[in-house]
Order: C-alpha cells, then sequence, then structure tokens
C-alpha cells in the first residue's frame, strides 16, 4: 500500500512539472472509461408496485464511459453512461444491526451534461449539469416485475489532471435525482390496497456516484 501511494505521489508531482502545454484544450474530445461506487437511495413506500413500505438501495460498484467535447477552454458538452447492480434491503436504524436482503436492481443511466472548467493550468476543477434517462429493472424472488425508464437530473464537480495533451486522469462525483412519480396512486396505494403520505419524497429517487478514470484527449 506504501508503496502505491509513492508511485501515485510520484506521478502527480511529475504532472506539475509538465510543461503547460499539457492542459485542457479547445476544440478537443476527451474519452474516460471510469469504475467507482455508485450509492444508492431509498425507494418509498408508493413509488413502485413491489413494497408496501421504504427500502433502501445498496452501495455497489459502477463502471461506464463519458465522452466530452470541449468548444473552449471553459466549456463543453458531455455524453456518459453508467451501469451499477445494488442490493435491495430493508432500512434498519439500529447501529450495528444487520440489513435484510430482498432482492437487486440494475440501474443504467444515459445522460447529457453541460461541463464547466475552471483553470487553464495541467489540473482542471469542473462542475457538470444536465439531464438525461435512468433505466431500473428490480429483482424481487417471487414477484414478477417489469423495467422502467424515467427522468433525471445530474450535477457534479470534479477534477481532470493532465499528465500530457492526450493523457490524463479523471476524478469525478455526482449526485443524481430520478423521478419515479407516484407509480401507485397518489394518497391511496392502488398496487397494495392502503393509503399513504403523499409528500415530495416519493416522486423522487436520490443516488450518486464517486468515480475515477483514464481520460483521452483528441
Amino acid at each position: 500500500m506504501t508503496r502505491r501511494i509513492l508511485t501515485l505521489a510520484l506521478l502527480l508531482a511529475t504532472a506539475l512539472a509538465l510543461p503547460a502545454a499539457a492542459q485542457n484544450r479547445a476544440g478537443s474530445v476527451e474519452i474516460t472509461p471510469f469504475g467507482g461506487a455508485y450509492f444508492g437511495g431509498t425507494l418509498y413506500a408508493g413509488s413502485n408496485a413491489l413494497f408496501n413500505r421504504d427500502v433502501e438501495v445498496d452501495t455497489a460498484p459502477v463502471w461506464g464511459i463519458r465522452i466530452a467535447g470541449n468548444f473552449n477552454r471553459n466549456f463543453g458538452l458531455e455524453g456518459s453512461f453508467s451501469m451499477a447492480t445494488a442490493d435491495i434491503t430493508t432500512p434498519n436504524s439500529e447501529l450495528f444491526s444487520p440489513d435484510r436482503k430482498l432482492g437487486e436492481m440494475d440501474v443504467r443511466n444515459y445522460e447529457l451534461a453541460a461541463m464547466f472548467n475552471f483553470g487553464s493550468g495541467r489540473v482542471v476543477p469542473y462542475i457538470t449539469l444536465g439531464a438525461g434517462a435512468t433505466y431500473l429493472k428490480a429483482s424481487v424472488p417471487g414477484i414478477p416485475s417489469t423495467s422502467d425508464t424515467r427522468f433525471s437530473g445530474v450535477l457534479g464537480a470534479g477534477l481532470k489532471a493532465f499528465f500530457t495533451p492526450q493523457f490524463g486522469f479523471r476524478f469525478d462525483a455526482r449526485g443524481r435525482s430520478t423521478l419515479v412519480d407516484n407509480s401507485c396512486g397518489s394518497y391511496y396505494d392502488d398496487c397494495h390496497g392502503d393509503y399513504w403520505d403523499d409528500n415530495d419524497d416519493n416522486h423522487w429517487y436520490w443516488s450518486g456516484e464517486v468515480t475515477g478514470g483514464l481520460t483521452f484527449a483528441f
């Protein structure tokens, strides 16, 4: 572990010593395959036809790819795809008490976002703001279900560190809000034959990602 940390520190030091040309470039296209962690949120009672109570979507590995085009050094557009399979569990507020797995949920995100870059050096912070579609497919033993694709909004921030004009690392964190709406009806749950509280939480599924990857610029 110590050797890996020293190697990473050496690579970052080398990047800072490179010529100024190793930076975000106007007119360039960036391709970034990435991996990291997907952080699931809560599916509230009344938002779906499978559960008549709140359930949690756990943390899971995520992978995907981003393709960005820079109109100039400060602004670009980016398309991205990410995919994760996370456990669905019962929420538990007791300390150290294990959750009970109910099933799994496949999540695929297709997004288009505006990218705002800051600075003109080799290390470029940025923020992204966009929207897209989220594919959701829950698999619960003994319960038939279908997949759905819903609207999502996304807000992110990150850092690009270029070693050369054509190559660098990228670190990204983003939050996502998916409109699940009231698929089981307002106030009265048509799916389960019961009443539930209608509030803003029932309309949205919140999730996030923290990822890192290699960026290839052309």
